[in-house]
């Protein structure tokens, strides 16, 4: 937005050279982005916010200016000289409002005896410099304190207002109006119209109409300022497709008491420059009276809230009187801006002016006394944050751990969306034991999509969701995890007895938990060693070692069958005894529901039903001092067999002698019984206390091989691969 340093210097005396002025205004908030000469003038170009309309005007910039410079603002001269001998204005024309909430403020002036013509040099140089085309001198002079003061006003030809009065009404259906650019537009009923006895004469703070335009054969005027909705003028700027100066300006608010100071100026500036005489007294209709915004501000809350010292800005103060000093430094800072100060104890009580309509609230008021003392002013440190040091939120330090330990093997962080479909989410979700009551999701009243309508009860439709996503555009490598909130319906405490007819809804039970994801190769591909994809091991190996990392040791065990993972490579996770999650591969239709065509593993886990569980103790074991000996097994088992019965009842032979059980071989064939699969099992002897003989280990063997047959209906293998 361009201004007129000249212009500006009419209303604060000051010699400051252009890039001067442009430091001050700059450093206040109004950013002066170029400065060129013009006629023996200097126009500023100032990016303008939307929120500051005081300043969309000379008076306005000058305003700011006086209070950088601390330089006296000269008043503005909104009077005029009326023609005593002339008939009062009321006696001549009326106004009248009848949209009370969309005008708040009509007023009117008439001046009579005017000659239209060209505008003087020095008016039409100033409005050329702005960029705008000089029209008449009556035009001219409208447009002229429009940018002087910012006041949107309208000249009409009074002979061609019928019955001479003014109606600020909404338009009729079906009405039409020929604008100033010629063009007939039809009004819309919600449109806000000034009128006259018969029809439309002009759009409420957007553009006047042609027939009531002033020409070279007008010599009467009635002079229009008035205050208008914001949300009204902008509702017809849009609907039209018109954007003007005036309705640029009423869309982010005016000054509700510059209407008649600017309609003084302006008919005391045609008087000047195209003759005539002003007839006494002003038409007014008004709806709305302006009570000024009084707001509390504590002086410390400034000093407090700005990161500055009492006295801050400049202001050397003494020790003993630093408070008092930094009180009266804000009540000056804010006096220069023209809102009217009351000190109090420990606080001010401002009240605000009526052309700042920015101001609300005591934040609004430390924002000025900040960009007045200067944001330079504010010293570079780190904020203090309360609470740091302090106590660490509950789980802070094994979510942490578990995290790093997450990260350390190469597993990527991942944040998704707490709304989901409720098909998917059912798909995924699954229930730990039997035992386990059915899983109530909430249902979101106004979703924000149609496949969002519930909050997850599981962090998995998300994390598969981001899963596919990353596989179908080309990463077939995906290891992902998210710590998040799921949620679901509580079961409420029984209502008292005044209650029952109508019991409150369920509580909402929020749970922290962990989700993993692993897809693709196992490993980097390397000619070291063999590429193989992920496996349930994968995932099992990970979750133990997540869990190590928390100072936990999980217990895996099985799981009842569900929709969500695929049989077989599944199980549940305990911790102590007590179930918190489950880790296996995603079945088949999960897979097909997301459009995934290679093997998924995942795991979920409760991190809240962690966070009171005490860490594992370090314990430490000598080194064996007798050597291990290992034999290998390869059985025949029940497909429907699982690997960790086997190691169960191995181990259960001789467990003080038994060091490990290993699955090093699984295979199934056409040469097996149909529902058999091949084990092979490495078991490693080792004794505390002595070194074992072959016959005690042919002992256990042996033992271990009856306890198989009859636990696990599992037989040896012979040489030729028969059972």
């Amino acid at each position: 937005m361009k201004f007129s340093l000249e212009w500006i210097r009419e209303f604060v005396e000051t010699t400051a050279e252009p890039d001067e002025v442009a430091v001050h205004l700059t450093a206040r908030g109004l950013a002066v982005e170029s400065f060129e000469t013009a006629h023996n003038d200097t126009i500023l170009e100032i990016e303008m916010f939307t929120n500051r309309p005081d300043c969309m005007n000379h008076y306005g910039v000058a305003r700011e200016l006086a209070a950088a410079l601390a330089h006296p603002l000269c008043p503005y001269p909104g009077t005029v000289s009326e023609d005593g001998k002339a008939e009062a204005a009321g006696s001549q024309a009326s106004v009248a409002i009848e949209e009370g909430d969309l005008c708040g403020r009509y007023t009117s002036r008439i001046v009579r005896g005017v000659k239209v013509g060209p505008s003087p040099d020095w008016l039409a140089r100033r409005l050329l410099a702005l960029g705008m085309r000089p029209v008449n001198n009556v035009v001219d002079a409208t447009n002229y304190v429009l940018w002087e003061f910012g006041q949107p006003l309208h000249a009409f030809d009074l002979k061609t207002l019928a019955g001479r009065k003014i109606i600020v009404r909404k338009a009729h259906r079906g009405e039409a109006l020929t604008t100033l650019d010629g063009i007939r537009r039809t009004l819309d009923p919600a449109m806000l119209v000034i009128a006259d006895a018969s029809h439309a004469v002009a759009l409420a703070g957007v553009m006047g109409g042609a027939p009531t335009m002033v020409t070279e054969a007008t010599t009467d005027l009635l002079l229009e300022s008035a205050h208008f909705s914001p949300s009204s003028v902008r509702r017809t700027a849009r609907s039209l497709g018109l954007s003007t100066d005036a309705s640029y300006r009423f869309e982010r608010g005016a000054d509700i008491e510059a209407s008649v100071p600017a309609l003084n100026r302006a008919a005391s500036l045609i008087t000047e420059i195209a003759g005539g005489s002003v007839s006494p007294g002003v038409l007014e209709a008004r709806t709305r009276a302006f009570v000024p915004r009084s707001i509390a501000l504590r002086t410390r809350r400034v000093w407090s809230l700005l990161g500055l010292s009492a006295g801050a800005g400049g202001n050397t103060v003494a020790s003993g009187n630093s408070v008092a000093d930094g009180d009266r430094t804000i009540g000056d800072v804010l006096t220069r801006l023209q809102f009217v100060v009351t000190q109090g104890k420990g606080s001010l009580t401002v009240e605000v002016p009526s052309h700042r309509l920015d101001i609300e609230r005591e934040e609004d008021l430390i924002e000025e006394v900040g960009r007045s003392l200067g944001y330079d002013a504010i010293p570079e440190r780190l904020p203090l944050i309360p609470g740091s040091g302090g106590v660490e939120r509950r789980g802070h330090r094994r979510e942490t751990a578990f995290r790093g330990a997450l990260q350390a093997a190469g597993v990527h962080e991942a944040s998704t969306t707490p709304f989901v479909s409720a098909a998917s989410d059912w798909t995924l979700r699954q229930r730990l034991s039997a035992e386990e009551p059915a899983i109530e999701p909430i249902g979101i009243e106004n979703p924000i999509a149609l496949d969002q309508e519930v909050l997850r009860t599981t962090l998995l439709p998300g994390l598969i969701g981001a899963v596919a996503h990353n596989i179908n555009r080309g990463t077939r490598e995906v290891r992902l995890f998210e710590i998040g909130r799921t949620f679901r319906r509580g079961t409420p405490p029984p209502p008292p007895h005044e209650l029952r007819k109508h019991p409150p809804a369920p509580p909402v039970e929020e749970t922290v938990s962990l989700a993993l994801a692993l897809s693709g190769a196992a490993r980097p591909i390397s000619w070291l060693d063999p590429a193989r994809d992920v496996t349930f091991w994968d995932i099992k190996g990970l979750v133990s070692a997540v869990m190590a990392a928390g100072g936990l040791e999980p217990v895996f065990a099985g799981l009842p069958t569900s929709e969500a993972l695929a049989p077989g490579a599944a199980a549940r996770v305990d911790v102590r005894g007590e179930p918190i999650g489950r880790i296996g591969g995603l079945s088949q239709s999960a897979r097909d529901r997301y459009g995934i065509k290679q093997e998924v593993f995942v795991a979920e886990l409760s991190l809240s039903a962690l966070w009171p569980v005490p860490s594992e103790g370090v314990s430490f074991e000598p080194l064996p001092r007798f050597p291990a000996v290992s034999r290998d097994l390869s059985l025949i088992i029940p497909a429907s067999r699982e690997y960790r019965d086997i190691e169960r009842t191995i181990a259960g032979v001789a467990p003080e002698r038994i060091a490990s059980v290993t699955l090093f071989d699984r295979f199934a064939g056409e040469m097996l019984p149909a529902g058999k699969i091949g084990a092979g099992v490495r078991i490693v002897f080792q004794d505390p206390e002595k070194t074992l003989t072959s016959e005690e280990i042919n002992e256990m063997l042996d033992r271990i091989v009856a306890a198989l047959g009859r636990e696990m209906d599992a037989t040896l293998r012979d040489s030729t691969g028969r059972p």
